[in-house]
């Protein structure tokens, strides 16, 4: 039984942060392994019953302002679980993760999957830039490292008697409305080195919500969630994160910084 199984990773990972780590865990549980399917692009999350091939899935997302990205839900709900096994990780860039692991526990749940194991993991945070840093780097070989142990430790349980992990505080408000606009008053992205651009388009490409121009490359601020994949992508550094916070919200944030957080597991 246990050499038949089949694993699929299935993420949504702008600046690939998620993707680093939840492709660490599913090497560390040597599984046969299925395609890869990556939400992050938007024609990817219309399929219907994404997953079904899977004996055990291994779910992974940031989190914005506390919460999971608002246009994954939708596709969550589409997903059916037929009591298969989930596992499921969340990223935070070392500010602060708020409900979104305990979102991902109740909405796939509440799809009939079973959750063998979940946990909350550090990447860099996608505002950071040369003057503001914030979990600069990571994951880095410590967490991948932890990344590593966590998949065991996920496999140990389907070699003896796997069983539900408990749920994670109380059932949030979970909305299908774009929360991430409240990252709207925190920074600003901005073209400042046109001339270096050579329409690559991989800017365009990798934006989640579709929020570049294909014609001007220019981004619709109405539906531009503040990932910066934009930005990081970019080999010419065509584009430039502008902070905008308070320096109020500015001094929390370096708070944060100074207090390296480390990943939690449930299992």
């Amino acid at each position: 039984m246990m050499s038949n199984l089949k694993t699929q990773t299935i993420f949504f990972s702008p600046t690939n942060s998620t993707l680093k780590i939840i492709t660490t865990i599913s090497d560390a549980l040597k599984f046969e392994k299925l395609h890869e399917i990556n939400l992050t692009f938007p024609s990817k999350r219309k399929f219907k019953n994404i997953g079904a091939e899977a004996d055990i899935l291994i779910f992974g997302a940031p989190v914005y302002v506390g919460k999971i990205p608002s246009m994954i839900i939708p596709t969550i709900k589409n997903m059916i679980g037929k009591n298969r096994w989930i596992v499921l990780v969340a990223v935070y860039g070392n500010a602060r993760l708020g409900h979104a692991l305990s979102e991902m526990i109740y909405l796939f749940r509440d799809q009939g999957f079973r959750i063998v194991a979940a946990a909350s993991f550090i990447g860099e945070h996608s505002f950071t830039s040369d003057d503001f840093k914030l979990a600069e780097n990571r994951p880095d070989f410590d967490d991948l490292r932890l990344a590593r142990s966590f998949g065991q430790k996920v496999r140990e349980k389907f070699e003896s008697t796997p069983n539900e992990i408990e749920l994670i505080g109380q059932k949030p408000d979970i909305s299908e409305l774009n929360s991430e606009h409240k990252a709207r008053n925190l920074i600003d992205i901005i073209r400042t080195h046109d001339e270096n651009c050579n329409r690559c388009m991989g800017c365009w490409s990798i934006c989640p919500t579709e929020a570049i121009d294909m014609i001007t490359l220019e981004i619709n601020e109405e539906e531009c969630i503040r990932c910066c994949a934009c930005v990081k992508c970019c080999n010419f550094d065509v584009r430039e994160i502008i902070i905008t916070m308070t320096p109020e919200t500015k001094e929390m944030f370096m708070e944060f910084s100074n207090i390296r957080k480390e990943p939690e597991f449930f299992l």
